[in-house]
């Protein structure tokens, strides 16, 4: 990230305006939109980022590309965005949105890392158990690592759980190699 306060500012400023205009929903999927079509488009990214296109080329580009898909507001920001020399940010500053509108929301995400991808079945279990605090929505990603073996690692927030078979293995590995014991001859 190239300066983390720039992004939060912009956010923020976004992320007020929205509540302030009650268009928070509608901002937050335009902004998913423009967080998947930036990361998926890096000719884009490189026009944006280019010091030799100039804002007013960088403005009509994106709202020939954008101005369809997205709501006034956030064609608006983005273009702010752009006047301001701030452009090769968005990125930075959509995902800050996206943690303050969570913030904002009382939304929690919680990661559940498996060796295998679980069933829609195991996922709504676990759901029901991550979802125990009522001042907060939990949503659930599942990520697969097969390096994990077996069992699997939760998330939320700060707080990790850690029921790797790959863990257990390796703290049982280091438990060997730390045993005062020594066989009497």
């Amino acid at each position: 990230m190239r300066n983390p306060k720039i992004a939060s500012r912009y956010a923020k400023s976004l992320l007020d305006l929205a509540v302030e205009r009650k268009e928070i929903d509608a901002i937050r999927n335009d902004v998913t939109f423009l967080l998947d079509m930036l990361k998926s488009a890096p000719d884009l990214r490189a026009v944006l980022n280019s010091p030799v296109i100039k804002a007013d080329k960088k403005e009509s580009i994106m709202t020939e590309i954008i101005g369809k898909h997205v709501s006034a507001l956030s064609m608006h920001f983005c273009n702010l965005v752009i006047r301001h020399g701030r452009e090769g940010s968005l990125v930075e500053i959509y995902n800050a949105f996206v943690r303050l509108y969570d913030k904002h929301m009382h939304i929690v995400t919680a990661e559940i890392t498996t060796a295998a991808e679980l069933d829609a079945a195991s996922l709504a279990l676990v759901q029901g158990l991550v979802d125990v605090d009522a001042k907060f929505t939990v949503q659930l990603k599942n990520l697969v690592k097969p390096n994990l073996i077996g069992g699997f690692t939760v998330k939320v927030g700060d707080t990790l759980v850690d029921a790797s078979v790959s863990t257990k293995l390796k703290n049982m590995r280091r438990s060997f190699q730390e045993n005062p014991y020594l066989p009497e001859l």
